[in-house]
């Protein structure tokens, strides 16, 4: 909707030739039945599995959380129906601020239990919940709680309030302790809140790497990256599930001082979620000869996603080999694969070449690509 021009300081007329003039740079787009919208960059994920936003989205750049408020509020209605309590009653609220690349992304309210609540296992409950914002021992020592919903809302706390515990070495302990009991949910929390609070280290992350539970090693293969552990890392690119070696692939390209070398496997690997998020490492690690001539080659491969990070991978590579193989990747079915095409061009703007075929996407049918191929001219 135009604003009045009391609110905008202007006539409407001028609020229509500003929109028009955003439009023809393709920063806000027209919907049917919606209005005048901005063109934002989307982000496209799996749903094969739960993630955090920071997994989610880690080949898209770096999220942080900002910790605007914690404490006591009034439950909205909605709220206190899915925590089963009464309307209004006292809950814990956290406000984060998410942020991607230093770009505001989303602000998250998370609500938790605050009140009393009878029973003996729901009073200890009650208590882990609590204990995360007073004392992160007390809270990590009630993973190892022999009734399971104290051990679940033990792990709901902490993953939720692990951002405002104190780094504390007497927080070491418990999750540590916990690594060894049986069930993997725990063992899949103690090894986040170590690495969290930068409590844990490589030999504790790599003993994981061997645990029975599929999350688990994720969880482990996330500590290593934490702390630069390129070698243990290596280690788990044979793992029997594709989503450890997927995480290792990501892994791999996150850690300090990167290198192509480890991918080695992961690029050949069977399995084509497996060889894209190789393919889209390179482009930390670099994409040197050799390298490059494999990514070009994988851009004929028929699953769009390995496309996709073929074209990601190119993007750092020599502009010789790199520009006419993505120039003809930029006229790919898939869209996703014209828009990583489009995204690696743009790294290679001193190429003639690479001008001319970013200057043909922008009449591409999806508004993505055109957004991204019409930076070429500013």
């Amino acid at each position: 909707m135009i604003p009045s021009g009391q609110v905008a300081q202007c006539c409407r007329n001028t609020v229509r030739q500003a929109l028009d003039l955003l439009r023809g740079e393709q920063l806000v787009e027209r919907k049917a039945g919606v209005g005048t919208v901005v063109v934002c960059e989307k982000y496209p994920h799996g749903l094969d599995r739960l993630q955090g936003l920071a997994e989610t989205l880690h080949e898209h750049g770096r999220v942080t959380n900002e910790v605007r408020t914690v404490g006591p509020v009034s439950a909205p209605g909605p709220v206190a129906h899915r925590l089963g309590l009464p309307d209004h009653t006292d809950v814990l609220c956290i406000e984060r601020l998410r942020r991607l690349n230093g770009l505001p992304l989303s602000l998250d309210l998370s609500y938790l239990r605050h009140g009393r609540r009878p029973g003996r296992a729901r009073r200890r409950r009650r208590h882990a919940r609590r204990d995360g914002a007073r004392r992160g021992p007390a809270l990590a020592a009630r993973l190892l709680d022999t009734a399971p919903q104290v051990r679940s809302a033990a792990v709901g706390a902490l993953r939720e309030l692990v951002e405002v515990l104190p780094a504390e070495a007497e927080l070491r302990a418990g999750p540590r302790t916990a690594l060894g009991v049986a069930d993997p949910v725990v063992r899949g929390a103690a090894l986040d809140v170590l690495r969290a609070l930068r409590l844990g280290d490589a030999a504790v992350y790599a003993a994981a790497l061997a645990d029975t539970d599929i999350d688990v090693r994720i969880h482990a293969v996330r500590g290593l990256v934490s702390v630069d552990a390129a070698v243990d890392l290596a280690a788990a690119t044979a793992d029997q599930d594709r989503e450890v070696r997927v995480a290792v692939a990501r892994g791999l390209a996150a850690v300090r001082d990167p290198a192509a070398a480890p991918l080695d496997p992961l690029l050949d690997d069977p399995d084509a979620l497996v060889r894209a998020a190789a393919l889209t490492a390179l482009t930390a690690t670099g994409c040197p000869p050799g390298y490059t001539e494999r990514a070009v080659a994988a851009l004929g491969d028929p699953a769009w996603r390995v496309r996709a990070g073929a074209a990601t991978a190119l993007r750092t590579a020599a502009p010789g080999p790199a520009v006419p193989a993505l120039a003809k990747a930029s006229a790919d079915v898939n869209a996703d694969v014209r828009k990583a095409a489009v995204l690696s061009l743009l790294a290679h703007l001193a190429d003639p070449d690479a001008r001319t075929a970013l200057a043909a996407a922008t009449g591409d049918t999806d508004t993505d690509v055109r957004a991204h191929a019409s930076r070429a001219a500013s």
